[in-house]
């Protein structure tokens, strides 16, 4: 596999997000920090040694979970599926008449298509 130099990945993504309008990065960036903020209070809620009990005692099996990776894993989930979610909703704020056809009346007389009569 070849090797990507960090510059041509930041060039990418710039150059992608350039793509995207006003609405659509706000509603992302806003959705990635709460998806990451949510994902790790969760991670730290279920590495609770209270709730699925304690890690190093043997009546805990294989059901308790450390503690880091559990909030680095839902921080990271999280953010994935903040990111997604606030880009959508971030789309539906666009400007429906940003990239508005001109009314017919702005069109030519030759290029205007006529209802054919009955």
């Amino acid at each position: 596999m070849a090797k990507i130099k960090p510059w041509i990945a930041v060039l990418g993504a710039l150059v992608l997000g350039g793509c995207a309008s006003g609405p659509v990065a706000r509603g992302t960036l806003i959705g990635l920090a709460a998806g990451a903020a949510l994902g790790a209070g969760l991670g730290a809620a279920v590495s609770d040694p209270d709730l699925l009990g304690n890690s190093g005692s043997p009546e805990s099996g294989d059901i308790a979970l450390k503690q880091g990776p559990a909030i680095g894993v839902g921080a990271l989930i999280g953010g994935v599926f903040g990111t997604l979610v606030g880009a959508m909703i971030g789309h539906g704020y666009d400007d429906p008449n940003a990239e508005e056809p001109p009314p017919p009346e702005a069109q030519p007389q030759a290029r205007r298509i006529q209802p054919a009569a009955f």
